[in-house]
């Protein structure tokens, strides 16, 4: 059985903020540049703006400032949501090749 993956318009602010509002547990974006963890309790100091986030990269521990459009997926408490990007070359990938 193969899954088809929903690809998301390319992810901006208010897309952003809704997200963010309804984690409870566990809020990390991906890019093709790394993973960033977000703590979602948080989110109220978070610090953001129209274009993107600031964020900590998971194995650099470098703090990035991340754009939205760079964005390819977010987990909200173990739920998978892919947006289209600007890194993301051809923005059509099933759930079982999808790799990051």
């Amino acid at each position: 059985m193969i899954l088809v993956t929903l690809i998301m318009k390319k992810l901006d602010l208010p897309k952003f903020k809704r997200k963010l509002k309804i984690a409870q547990f566990q809020f990390i974006t991906k890019t093709k540049k790394g993973i960033y963890f977000i703590n979602p309790q948080d989110y109220n100091t978070f610090n953001y703006n129209d274009v993107g986030f600031i964020a900590r990269h998971e194995e650099s521990g470098q703090i990035n400032i991340i754009q939205f459009y760079e964005v390819q997926e977010i987990v909200v408490d173990g739920k998978n949501f892919f947006f289209k990007s600007n890194d993301c070359p051809n923005n059509k990938k099933s759930h079982l090749e999808y790799t990051d």
